[in-house]
């Protein structure tokens, strides 16, 4: 499966993974941040059970404090 991560290509092996599974092999830190499938956001709490396919385009939002 060819996934995009904040306009990187990414491949994994099968047909969908669970999206915190790819996060986690993304590097990306767990806590702090913001997550949407093809403009669409997810809910932390549905992260286990929300399905990455083949072609999706995810975007990750960090929180940064700063002025």
């Amino acid at each position: 499966m060819e996934i995009k991560v904040n306009n990187k290509a990414h491949s994994f092996e099968g047909d969908s993974k669970p999206l915190i599974e790819v996060l986690e092999a993304c590097g990306m830190p767990l806590v702090g941040i913001a997550v949407a499938i093809d403009n669409k956001v997810v809910r932390k709490a549905a992260w286990c059970d929300t399905t990455v396919v083949d072609g999706n385009s995810i975007i990750v939002l960090q929180a940064v404090c700063g002025g």
